[in-house]
């Protein structure tokens, strides 16, 4: 009896044993299932770099993973491009791509079936392939009254700047804010007011020049202009009336004398089509400007505008009854 006794305990130690130990591999099966499911892949891209500048638009994207793994990749905010769609070859993707000039964004969306998609993000990578072109620029027309313009092509401009003077007064150089340039398509415009008053009545050179972030640099051609702030003088204006015809007389002081226009106030309330016309279109060698004209009846205001070729203006009105 005993015996069967102690048999009895021994077969139900060895059930509760067997139980355990199942319990035990039960539980590690679980648990590599849990670390296997758990373990975070690694997404690792290796170019381009951030913050690295690349001389050529051709630049190569080299991403890699811990684990099998779908892709699509996006730059600057535009449509993501799908690849790898069955999948990446040996967890490594690699491809030469060309971007644009200036600073690019490009983020990776790394897919994986157990898992799900990571982003990993490139950031400020700076693309500059083209050297720096200078369009056009302003004045062109021989006279500066110290305003100047200049239109130039580079997606990453460090420096602007304007060099002008002349051997009489010297040369001076004006550093232009990049960061108050409008800019239209591809094509960027920057304005600069300097202070030419030594220069005045003195002929003077100017041009631009360009720096890009790899100095890479661009020039304009040296352009000379005359500098005249001084307005034209209206040394004396006469007229005589006879009948309905006036002729006006004026002396005129100004070595770069563009032209004297007249308005009419009375004939603008008749016509919508009135404007400044012609008064005189050059001086006589005694600086005269001499105009006959018929007015209607009635009382008359008209302007006199004398305008030089820097575009100063004097402006005389005079009134008259025929």
């Amino acid at each position: 009896m005993v015996l069967n006794q102690m048999n009895k305990e021994i077969i139900l130690m060895g059930i509760v044993l067997l139980f355990v130990i199942g319990a035990v591999y039960a539980d590690s099966e679980n648990m590599r299932q849990y670390l296997k499911v758990t373990v975070l892949p690694v997404v690792n891209i290796t170019s381009p770099v951030p913050n690295e500048i690349y001389h050529s638009r051709q630049v190569q994207i080299n991403v890699s993973a811990n684990g099998a793994f779908m892709m699509k990749y996006e730059v600057n905010g535009k449509l993501p491009v799908s690849i790898c769609v069955n999948g990446c070859k040996n967890n490594f993707y690699s491809i030469l791509r060309p971007f644009d000039d200036g600073v690019n964004n490009l983020t990776i969306y790394a897919t994986f079936d157990e898992f799900g998609t990571i982003l990993r993000n490139v950031s400020n990578f700076i693309v500059d392939a083209k050297k720096p072109v200078i369009t056009g620029f302003e004045p062109k027309k021989g006279f500066a009254n110290g305003t100047f313009i200049v239109q130039f092509q580079e997606a990453n401009p460090v420096s602007l700047i304007l060099s002008y003077g002349n051997n009489i007064v010297g040369y001076r150089n004006q550093s232009l804010d990049l960061n108050k340039c409008s800019e239209k398509k591809l094509t960027k415009t920057c304005k600069v007011n300097v202070s030419l008053n030594d220069y005045n009545q003195q002929g003077i050179s100017y041009w631009f020049y360009v720096k890009d972030i790899i100095n890479n640099q661009a020039e304009s051609k040296i352009t000379q202009a005359n500098v005249d702030f001084s307005k034209p003088v209206i040394n004396s204006l006469n007229y005589n009336i006879s009948k309905s015809q006036v002729i006006f007389y004026l002396n005129i002081s100004e070595m770069n004398f563009d032209k004297a226009i007249f308005f009419d106030n009375r004939t603008s309330i008749f016509s919508l089509l009135d404007s400044w016309k012609i008064l005189c279109p050059k001086l006589t060698d005694g600086n005269l400007c001499v105009y006959k004209r018929y007015f209607s009846k009635g009382h008359h205001d008209v302007s006199i505008k004398v305008i030089d070729k820097a575009g100063n203006v004097a402006e005389r009105v005079v009134s008259f009854v025929i």
